[in-house]
């Protein structure tokens, strides 16, 4: 073959990157068009998605982590046979071989196995009297001895009112009208006064509040009284209109503020830089302190319908023993409800330090919970 000069003149030279960049934009457009996807879902033994696994690609620089549901998607993979890799901390490691074609999606079912726990499962029986603490204690407390009707946030995120007035009229004896479409009126068994109204343990009673003020979303729990002789003494206002029913709202302003939780590669970078253990890796792992033991409530709608459910949750157990916040999450859960419980209930527990060589140190621990319908 016999190649001939090329003659380029110095306006023409600035050009010839350009040409090449050109002449070569069809091919990569071409071959990134031929890479083909993988999506999937990671479950557990029990058949529920796993958080955090990650997923890569043997041989490639591709990896994804799954979601709250344990699904995943691998995008620009080659075409042609390879090897999946899921790890996760907590689990056996599983490698699975596929096929990619290009142009199209692959979509594989994985299932890993739970490493044996080192702390005994958490068994939730909706049956039992229940232990409450924190902020809305005293709320859970008077609703489980009869008295009035209550309203809770997992009900309110249940239904997705646009205002909170479209729950109260569900409530027996509750009366709603309005006078116009930014103002309602609440009456408690006809009365023709409005209800004595509380906002978080304060009263709010120098005229007609509007509870429509507050927005759905923020309210924690709402407490209905319709007689004075059913309200709890604390929420008595001598100055309120006390013979017309008692309405108390708990926002969720009162509720500590939660940090962002460390994703499951965070938690896995702790442990590789022996900042946190494993119980494998301590003297004495960390256990649970019966005198300060996680309670988990019963989410009322599931409660309501007996439905059972199973949550793993996954945290840092500090040399204190306790759960450290922004280290508390959910590996896997049966219902997001479930899920919200347990993690309250953790942020109130206690454990029992792990200790290496005689001191005590942080530790990664999984605690499985069972919760247990009421029998019919």
């Amino acid at each position: 073959m016999h190649w001939s000069p090329v003659r380029i003149s110095r306006g023409s030279a600035v050009m010839l990157p350009a040409l090449l960049i050109l002449s070569a934009s069809p091919a990569f457009t071409r071959n990134a068009a031929a890479q083909g996807t993988i999506t999937g879902t990671v479950r557990d033994s029990l058949g529920v998605g796993i958080n955090g696994v990650k997923v890569s690609v043997a041989g490639t620089a591709l990896n994804a982590e799954s979601d709250d549901s344990g699904r995943f998607v691998l995008q620009a993979v080659p075409p042609g046979p390879g090897s999946l890799h899921l790890r996760r901390l907590g689990f056996l490691p599983v490698s699975i071989d596929v096929v990619v074609t290009s142009r199209t999606t692959t979509h594989v079912d994985v299932t890993m196995k739970e490493v044996p726990h080192q702390l005994s499962a958490v068994v939730v029986r909706a049956k039992l009297p229940r232990h409450y603490e924190g902020y809305l204690a005293g709320f859970y407390e008077r609703r489980d001895q009869g008295f009035g009707h209550f309203i809770t946030a997992d009900e309110i995120a249940e239904r997705a009112p646009m205002k909170i007035t479209d729950m109260l009229r569900m409530v027996p004896g509750i009366q709603v009208t309005a006078t116009n479409p930014d103002e309602s009126h609440v009456r408690v068994r006809g009365n023709s006064c409005w209800p004595s109204v509380w906002i978080d343990g304060t009263p709010a009673n120098s005229a007609e509040f509007d509870l429509d003020w507050v927005t759905p979303s923020d309210i924690a729990g709402i407490e209905i009284y319709s007689s004075i002789a059913t309200v709890p003494p604390q929420f008595v206002d001598r100055l309120g209109p006390i013979l017309c029913g008692t309405i108390v709202v708990w926002t969720r302003q009162g509720e500590p503020k939660k940090k962002r939780s460390l994703t499951a590669a965070e938690l896995a970078d702790l442990v590789d830089r022996l900042k946190v253990y494993t119980a494998d890796e301590v003297d004495i792992p960390a256990r649970a302190d019966s005198s300060a033991p996680v309670t988990p409530w019963y989410p009322d709608p599931l409660y309501r319908e007996r439905i059972p459910g199973r949550v793993l949750a996954e945290f840092v157990v500090d040399a204190t023993g306790r759960p450290e916040p922004e280290t508390i999450g959910i590996v896997s859960s049966t219902d997001p409800r479930f899920a919200a419980s347990v993690v309250r209930a953790l942020s109130e527990a206690r454990f029992i330090p792990a200790r290496l060589r005689g001191h005590p140190v942080r530790q990664l621990v999984q605690l499985p919970f069972t919760f247990v319908g009421p029998s019919l």
